[in-house]
């Protein structure tokens, strides 16, 4: 993820949020296939 600019740390805090809830990486995958209201409700969940 530091292709994205991301620190190490921010890096760890989301594949960790990801690790502990794949229900949140399954919604980040749906809504990047066009429902963007799934994005920003898993924004508001992170």
């Amino acid at each position: 993820m530091s292709d994205f600019g991301l620190s190490e740390r921010a890096t760890k805090t989301i594949t960790d949020i990801l690790a502990k809830y794949p229900e949140v990486e399954q919604a980040i995958i749906y809504g990047s296939q066009g429902q963007k209201g799934i994005i920003v409700k898993v924004r508001i969940l992170i």
